[in-house]
């Protein structure tokens, strides 16, 4: 059988990959934005290098956006951040402006961007035009989602419904977790009176987004022409729930108080130590305060506003509830207010939170929804070290460093980890502080297996900087491959209490103490994970895996399917789903799986191994001898790992 270290092998080469993407000039996994996000799974971290980025984003999923300054200043952003209803963290760098839903191109803040096209040709009301000119951009880029999905939206209302849910297929191909192609295609199979294949649609879309409200409406427009009106019932319920449909607000002018005015979005927004309190405008911008500085301001300003709410959320170092404010935009004289100042702050000096050391942040949010995270740190004074204390000068030859730096990612994104780590060893020669060096260092001693080596290039990393979640993960995966499973957990708890939704560090917590045989805590570390993230497949494999150790075979079996649902090409989920079945004498079914693993790694042993005893189970003798011989012929000594003999 498979050994049970390879739950933390395989999440070495997956499981933290998963949770980032890189953006760069050159050398990362690419160098645009947008398609980082399209690359990414639900709450992901899309980490984005020093460098400039002509383009305006569009989210189509929850994820953090990380600004990482690699010697010549933090990313610069030349376009808009449009939220499109989704969640995000924003840290180290910024957007022109920021919008929690879409916008019309004429109240865009930055235009000539690709989105911007795209939204202006289908605001265009020549449909033969607009699409045009989206093929010219597909043309352009053939894996631009947004323009895929906006293409099938107009096909869609030309009646061209099969052209309409083909090319909708091409943007879910980019983009899996990109729920409204899905419920376009329902859409497009209703119209066409195919309530079977509409609903089958409009679940897939729910799966992916399970609080949109419009996707259960449509469910159970589905179910009711079914016949199925008790589950449209409840799929309407559901709907309300989120706030949709003609039941929820029967009448507009029913809502009491004033209706905020729509497509309010941010300009602008940053952490001060001064702000003008009379004009509403920054003094001193600053992410870095000490305790005797007097407040901490988060401040933003707001474009088109009027009768807004924004609300700030304050959280202290330990991840509890600080303060919380709610500032109310006035009525605007007109339509709106072209620009609006708002701001909220926390006491310092002479205040609890000048006892409060660490790293803080503040959620903003506008008109119920959350716009952004703001990252900041509250230090000690030095003013009152000692006097042959001297603060660090800036480190010479840092754009040589930020270049050899650049340099190592390019070799690792190539698998050449030997030069990667000469590069990223004369960026520490250059600057002995480079957190980034040193992580990526580690990262890739751990992808050549050398994982004593890795912990002390993170170890250096995070004497660094301490607050860094992905160092203490990943020292948690180079522990877990050394046997060390105890020191594992206490990486992935150090994780956890930086960011408490870190789930990869959740379920490697739970890959971690289900190796102790501390099950029981495992289990609830893993069920955080798929609380979190429903829709990252390896969370639910490492579930199955704790389940089938409990001898929880049903449970473990749907943890299997879920995570093969999510990503059908996860072989170690197929893998352990036909294990599982097999040692239940579920031989049909244990075949069924395993033909998965092999279609997909015709090189897997193991699975050709357990395929050949289920085979013999059956009486199917000859087919069993066949598979049996590929699984020596791959690995000679494949009985000796499975029955020490």
């Amino acid at each position: 059988m498979k050994l049970v270290l390879s739950i933390l092998a395989i999440l070495l080469i997956a499981g933290v990959a998963l949770a980032h993407e890189t953006v760069c000039p050159s050398g990362c996994d690419g160098n645009s934005i947008q398609a980082a996000v399209y690359a990414a799974h639900p709450n992901d971290t899309i980490d984005v290098y020093s460098g400039t980025y002509n383009e305006s984003v569009v989210l189509t999923k929850d994820v953090t956006f990380r600004g990482i300054d690699t010697g010549s200043g933090e990313p610069i952003v030349n376009g808009d951040l449009y939220l499109n209803g989704f969640n995000m963290v924003l840290r180290g760098f910024g957007f022109q402006s920021i919008s929690p839903g879409l916008a019309d191109t004429q109240n865009m803040t930055t235009k000539d961007t690709t989105f911007y096209w795209i939204e202006k040709a289908f605001e265009t009301t020549s449909k033969s035009t607009a699409i045009a000119s989206l093929d010219k951009i597909i043309k352009a880029n053939p894996r631009d989602a947004w323009a895929l999905y906006r293409k099938g939206w107009i096909l869609s209302d030309t009646g061209r419904y099969e052209e309409s849910t083909d090319i909708l297929k091409e943007s879910i191909k980019v983009d899996p977790y990109f729920a409204s192609p899905w419920n376009l295609i329902g859409n497009n199979f209703w119209t066409g009176k195919n309530s079977d294949k509409a609903l089958e649609a409009y679940e897939k879309a729910i799966q992916l987004r399970p609080n949109k409200g419009l996707y259960w409406f449509n469910k159970g427009d589905a179910l009711k022409e079914l016949g199925r009106n008790s589950e449209a019932e409840e799929a309407y319920a559901k709907a309300s729930a989120f706030g949709y449909g003609n039941f929820a607000v029967a009448n507009e002018a029913a809502i009491p108080g004033p209706i905020p005015t729509p497509g309010t979005f941010v300009t602008d927004h940053i952490m001060s130590s001064n702000v003008d309190e009379y004009t509403n405008n920054v003094i001193t911008r600053a992410y870095e305060f000490t305790n005797t500085d007097s407040k901490a301001y988060s401040w933003l300003n707001l474009g088109k506003a009027g009768n807004n709410t924004v609300k700030w959320m304050w959280y202290s170092p330990d991840g509890n509830l600080y303060r919380t404010e709610t500032v109310d935009v006035p009525a605007p004289s007109g339509d709106y207010w072209r620009s609006y100042n708002v701001w909220s702050y926390i006491y310092i000096a002479g205040n609890d939170a000048a006892n409060m050391p660490g790293d803080w942040h503040v959620d903003v949010y506008l008109d119920g929804q959350k716009v952004f995270t703001e990252y900041f740190s509250i230090s000690e004074d030095r003013s009152t070290a000692p006097s042959g204390y001297q603060p660090s000068a800036p480190v010479a030859g840092q754009s040589e460093a930020a270049s050899w730096l650049n340099q190592g990612i390019a070799l690792a994104n190539q698998s050449k980890y030997d030069e990667a780590i000469q590069a990223f060893d004369k960026a520490i020669k250059i600057n002995p502080q480079y957190e980034a060096a040193w992580f990526l260092k580690g990262a890739a001693l751990n992808r050549q297996g050398m994982y004593a080596d890795a912990i002390q290039a993170y170890d250096k990393a995070i004497e660094i900087n301490p607050g860094n979640e992905s160092t203490w993960t990943s020292k948690g995966v180079a522990l877990g491959n050394l046997d060390k499973y105890d020191e594992a957990a206490l990486a992935f708890d150090r994780a956890i209490e930086i960011n408490p939704e870190n789930y990869v560090a959740w379920y490697l917590k739970g890959a971690a103490l289900d190796q102790q045989g501390k099950t029981d805590e495992a289990i609830v570390a893993c069920d955080k994970a798929t609380e979190i993230n429903p829709q990252d497949d390896y969370a639910w494999y490492i579930k199955g895996k704790v389940l089938e150790d409990l001898g929880r075979y049903g449970e473990a079996i749907r943890a299997f399917d879920n995570s093969t649902q999510i990503n059908p090409q996860n072989v170690d989920a197929w893998y352990d789903k036909g294990e599982t079945f097999y040692w239940q004498g579920k031989y049909n079914e244990s075949i069924q799986a395993l033909d998965m693993v092999t279609k997909i790694d015709p090189q897997d042993a193991d699975a050709w191994y357990i395929k050949s005893m289920a085979l013999d189970e059956l009486g199917k003798h000859d087919e069993a001898d066949l598979a049996y011989n590929r699984s020596i012929e791959i690995d000679p000594e494949i009985e000796e790992e499975w029955w020490g003999y």
